[in-house]
């Protein structure tokens, strides 16, 4: 009986660790976007595929959704800003009035980045890319997409 409830106790303990769990782009999906006043993006450094990644499923095709989009990756939203931030990368988006634009920081080459968003085009749209004006020790950059 013992090594019964035992077992029962580890499955639960596992189970709880395993809605956390961290994958390469987000947390596991969430149901409900979360939000707070206190939403910040995270520290690690953004890859061209995962950039490319996240500006595709947040800022492509049909913005309606982008609610349950940033909660399937596991973006935080800034109850008062509205701002998406992802609490792991450091990367954030922001909608407003049709269009829609993604700050993140990467150690990469700022043309390799751009590449990987011109990649895009054909099914995100017309894109602008240009580094942003946050001054840290990882350079940021800013991509945009428009309401065409």
């Amino acid at each position: 009986m013992k090594n019964v409830v035992l077992v029962a106790l580890l499955a639960l303990t596992v189970s709880a660790c395993q809605s956390t769990e961290t994958t390469q782009i987000g947390t596991r999906p969430q149901t409900t976007l979360q939000q707070s006043a206190y939403a910040q993006p995270g520290s690690q450094s953004v890859s061209p595929a995962i950039a490319t990644a996240m500006f595709s499923k947040m800022c492509g095709g049909d913005r309606s959704n982008v609610a349950t989009q940033a909660a399937k990756l596991g973006f935080v939203q800034h109850s008062t800003f509205k701002t998406y931030y992802h609490p792991k990368l450091n990367l954030s988006v922001k909608l407003r009035d049709g269009e829609c634009s993604m700050v993140f920081a990467s150690d990469e080459n700022p043309q390799k980045l751009h590449q990987a968003f011109r990649a895009n085009e054909s099914q995100i749209g017309k894109t602008t890319f240009r580094p942003s004006l946050i001054a840290t020790s990882t350079p940021h950059y800013n991509v945009h997409v428009g309401n065409s």
